[in-house]
């Protein structure tokens, strides 16, 4: 049976929670929350799923992988106004068996396999899984008769059982033939539009009703409540990672606890995480991976995210904390600390990453020595071919960090070229942007550009123009080796999260777009190109490429 996973990329109310990651990579007691609905479902029976997202898919994949089972696992991007029913569609033909839908932001131990069974037993078109719970119902309400039957959804009016509501959980089951009810044209929701058209049609749906654990995570509140829950043991067949060194303490080998200090379970503590002498760990409480505890705080029925430090004599009750940013318990907003001494991030040291920018350096530094005096003739040759500086220098947006609207995704820099164009070159860009080579893509190529000089010709076929960009490497504002940084305009234009993936690569003089075919290839090759890269680069890989750029560069393929 394959089963359909709705990962959202982020929720609103879970704000700078999900500000880089989606809501499904989002870690509940240490594993995230896809990967643990993944082992869920595997546990019910399902032998196949599609986990569909519209945001940063290589996160939501890099969150599957963790996952405990075998089971093979697709993960989808869709636009992010395209509607789930069309991914439906695609997936299932009226040939085939049931699905099961799965709404991606919950925790759950229900028994879907009894719900399948009844299913079955019932020949329904569709079965909702319902539970009772405290209002509010985030996926709704669901009324059911005597047999069953479903007969209203999201219904205001319904009778209360000693204060509980009927609760659609967000799981569902569904035959094939259900589909060819789905609005033709329009964007339906599986419980607002389709299922309330079967109800409506009179078809059989019904509702299984299921005791168990279930929490959707919708606030910050329920995220808290999720992750104690899997810690407590309140979720059947979820453990937190690591290992039980003791009754209610999971721990990892790599976690460094002072004798001084005081443990109290249920509690997690993730690799690489250290807690000094005086402080205070638990009960409830859980800490992410290279988490640092110091001397004299205090975490208590808290969670702290990966990379936080929580400072000397800092007190973390009822909290969600990552990095400076503290959320204590129902409070809408949360609160960005300034105080390093209270909270604050603490990246990681990444080894590799420094060594390959010393390397980088170095040999930037050794070819520009290597380098000069041709770097001088064609100083000079720009000096005699047209008026105007001999450098270029424009800002470009390297490799960073996904951040708010309205900014650009990655570091930007000042990138250091010889001049092949005219002074007046970027004043006359709207001049000839309609003989664009990418047409509306968001990169520019001009085909017999008018504002290049007789020189840049040239230096562009030959990739000469391109040198002073050692300088850039030895500043360290970009590598040997990388995705080419872009101009302003083009960075601007790349709205799409799996297009904005490339930026998580450095920036780099030459890369997988230089050594297969540059302007040759086409707009949608170019972010394919740069997106791979960025999802697969290795040292290997990169010397490699650094092997075939001198090979591209005599061939001079797409060099203009």
């Amino acid at each position: 049976m394959k089963a359909m996973i709705l990962a959202e990329s982020q929720s609103g109310s879970l704000g700078p929670l999900t500000l880089d990651i989606p809501t499904a990579a989002l870690p509940v007691a240490g594993k995230p929350l896809v990967a643990r609905l993944l082992d869920y479902l595997e546990q019910q029976g399902v032998t196949e799923a599609v986990v569909s997202c519209s945001r940063w898919p290589h996160l939501v994949e890099r969150a599957v992988e963790q996952r405990r089972g075998q089971m093979p696992v697709v993960v989808s991007l869709r636009g992010a106004a395209t509607p789930d029913y069309h991914l439906l569609r695609e997936l299932v033909s009226e040939t085939d068996e049931r699905f099961v839908v799965v709404s991606g932001d919950m925790v759950t131990d229900l028994d879907l396999r009894s719900a399948l069974d009844r299913h079955v037993a019932w020949g329904a078109i569709a079965t909702v899984v319902v539970t009772e719970v405290d209002p509010p119902c985030h996926f709704g309400e669901v009324t059911t008769d005597r047999t069953g039957a479903v007969v209203m959804f999201g219904s205001e009016s319904l009778v209360l059982r000693e204060g509980k509501r009927t609760a659609c959980t967000g799981l569902y089951i569904i035959e094939p033939s259900a589909l060819r009810y789905l609005p033709p044209d329009n964007n339906p929701d599986l419980t607002r539009e389709l299922l309330t058209n079967l109800v409506e049609l009179e078809m059989p749906v019904y509702g299984s009703w299921q005791s168990g654990y279930w929490q959707p995570i919708r606030s910050y509140d329920d995220y808290r409540a999720a992750n104690v829950a899997v810690l407590s043991g309140a979720v059947c067949g979820m453990t937190p990672i690591g290992s039980e060194i003791a009754p209610g303490i999971w721990s990892s080998s790599t976690v460094v606890i002072d004798p001084g200090a005081t443990i109290v379970p249920p509690i997690m503590i993730g690799p690489g995480c250290r807690v000094e002498r005086d402080a205070t760990v638990g009960p409830e409480a859980i800490l992410g991976d290279d988490v640092r505890v110091e001397r004299g705080a205090l975490v208590r029925r808290s969670i702290a995210l990966s990379g936080t430090k929580v400072g000397l004599a800092t007190r973390l009750e009822d909290a969600v904390v990552r990095g400076n940013v503290y959320i204590r318990g129902s409070s809408p907003e949360p609160t960005y600390v300034n105080d390093r001494d209270v909270l604050e991030t603490v990246e990681a040291p990444h080894v590799e990453l420094a060594i390959r920018s010393t390397v980088d350096r170095l040999l930037a530094l050794g070819a520009l020595l290597c380098l000069f005096p041709l770097m001088l003739l064609v100083a000079l040759l720009i000096r005699l071919d047209s008026p105007g500086p001999i450098f270029y220098s424009q800002l470009r947006v390297g490799q960073g960090k996904r951040v708010p609207p309205g900014q650009y995704p990655g570091r930007v820099f000042k990138l250091l070229k010889f001049r092949t164009m005219y002074e007046d070159a970027d004043r006359r860009l709207q001049e000839v942007l309609a003989q664009n080579e990418y047409g509306d893509s968001p990169f520019v190529k001009i085909k017999d550009d008018p504002r290049i000089t007789r020189l840049g010709g040239f230096l562009r076929a030959s990739s000469l123009d391109e040198l002073p960009q050692l300088i850039n490497v030895v500043k360290g504002d970009m590598g040997l080796v990388g995705n080419r940084p872009l101009p302003l305009y083009e960075a601007d234009q790349l709205d799409d999260d799996w297009q904005r993936i490339r930026f998580d690569a450095p920036a780099g003089i030459t890369g997988l777009w230089q050594i297969s075919g540059r302007s040759d290839l086409s707009a949608e090759e170019r972010i394919v190109l740069d997106s791979y890269y960025a999802l697969t680069r290795s040292l290997w890989s990169d010397v490699r490429i650094l092997m075939l750029t001198i090979p591209a560069l005599l061939a001079r393929r797409g060099a203009r």
